[in-house]
């Protein structure tokens, strides 16, 4: 069976696990690179999403800006689509990185407050 997975990977660095700037090019070429090696394929949303969550740390409200990527794999590959985003979210130094399977919505834990992993 074949299953549809979305995630969303903020343009910029978690300002508490990062610097809150916007990610280098290179990193986004790594993402992509890795998408294909992985699952030979993936799709990017045309736009950015913009949101709102609040900081499980500072239980601050947090506004970003993100990418919105869509792989389809076997369903058996799931857990493969999940190890690749525990390494986004510390590459990107990302506190979590959102993903949905299905409408099922996981966060995939990453870095922790001042770079530190989770």
């Amino acid at each position: 069976m074949i299953i549809e997975i979305e995630f969303l990977v903020p343009i910029k660095e978690d300002r508490f696990a990062g610097n809150g700037e916007l990610h280098p090019f290179d990193r986004w070429q790594w993402l992509e690179k890795e998408m294909y090696i992985r699952f030979k394929g993936w799709t990017r949303a045309p736009m950015a999403y913009n949101g709102v969550y609040e900081d499980e740390d500072t239980k601050e409200m947090v506004s970003d800006e993100s990418r919105k990527y869509i792989v389809a794999i076997e369903k058996e590959k799931e857990g493969e689509v999940k190890k690749m985003l525990e390494e986004i979210a510390i590459e990107f130094r990302q506190k979590s990185i959102y993903m949905s399977v299905a409408g099922k919505v996981i966060f995939i834990k990453g870095v922790k407050k001042h770079g530190k992993q989770k």
